[in-house]
């Protein structure tokens, strides 16, 4: 037991530190290794120059045996633990799909196990469906933390990216983060505030393409960590995030480390949403569309939120 508990402790660090050191360590290597140097180049010049995967549905690096293996997700899901459930089904032949994941939470842990990974059983309860998790481009520009990326069936976030692969097939599906980094800013223990009025593009794309749009919410996603809150500390994370287009939320968890808490997430995948394809759509139609979905996830967030969020500080609230 005591073994095991050692490996899920490794296992929820994994991500973090690949996210927080990854870049250093690649950066420390470059600059003290001089065999390490000319390799690093040659590589970066050849994605820079002629690698498009990260546009074209990851290409053929997205690997599903090493993507429920490599970062030990099922360490990860027993850790918390992490579960995934379904209102109904996603029928490969009434695709594409455009599935709306909530909230962001600090680092996505719960989208990134139950949407991307077959851990909890999405391959089991969707078969047939082909998706993908669309992410800052900032990703693929960090050698060898891109190849994990793509490995794991994340694609770029912008709208030619989303649109390629949802174009490629019914049965195809592309899961966006709608609150992106600013939703990790409004994320603190036992709150569930998302970032969605502003959020106009996703539903743009979705009457663009025809795909169907399905709410997910990850219930105690935003109860991992503790994040530092000070007014001078927002507004310098507010302009990176203007400047940059990410920021750093400053979190801890369990033992004031970088280790999360051990706090049960599930994660449930609302009914589809039927939308019409539409060309050139009009700004009142987006908008319908968008009320129509925040009227599904609503509907969903209270359907669920005594069941598996019973210790909920506030309601869903959007901020943004």
């Amino acid at each position: 037991m005591f073994h095991k508990r050692i490996i899920q402790l490794i296992a929820v660090l994994i991500p973090v530190l690949v996210l927080t050191m990854g870049p250093l360590v690649v950066l420390t290597l470059s600059l003290s290794t001089t065999l390490f140097r000319p390799v690093l180049l040659v590589y970066v010049a050849w994605y820079a120059l002629f690698d498009r995967d990260p546009w074209k549905g990851g290409g053929n690096r997205v690997n599903d045996v090493l993507k429920n293996r490599l970062y030990l997700p099922e360490h990860i899901r027993d850790y918390f633990p992490q579960e995934l459930h379904k209102e109904a089904d996603l029928d490969p032949e009434n695709g594409p799909y455009l599935m709306g994941l909530h909230p962001h939470g600090i680092i996505c842990y719960s989208h990134f196990v139950n949407v991307l990974t077959d851990v909890t059983g999405f391959k089991s309860l969707f078969p047939s469906i082909d998706r993908r998790i669309a992410t800052l481009n900032i990703i693929f520009l960090f050698p060898f933390i891109r190849e994990l990326a793509l490995i794991h069936g994340l694609i770029s976030v912008e709208k030619n990216s989303i649109k390629y692969w949802l174009s490629r097939g019914r049965n195809k599906a592309v899961g966006v983060v709608i609150g992106g980094a600013a939703e990790s800013l409004e994320c603190f223990e036992g709150t569930n505030r998302i970032v969605l009025k502003k959020r106009k593009g996703f539903f743009k794309v979705a009457l663009e393409t025809g795909a169907a749009l399905v709410p997910i919410y990850s219930f105690g996603e935003t109860s991992l960590w503790n994040q530092m809150s000070h007014p001078m500390l927002y507004k310098l994370q507010k302009a990176l995030l203007r400047l940059c287009g990410f920021t750093i939320p400053l979190a801890y968890g369990r033992w004031y480390t970088l280790i999360p808490r051990q706090q049960r997430v599930v994660t449930v995948v609302g009914k589809p949403i039927p939308v019409t394809k539409t060309e050139n759509p009009t700004s009142t139609q987006i908008d319908e569309l968008q009320a129509k979905y925040i009227q599904a996830l609503q509907s969903l967030y209270d359907k669920y939120k005594d069941e598996y969020d019973k210790d909920r500080k506030e309601e869903l609230k959007i901020v943004g």
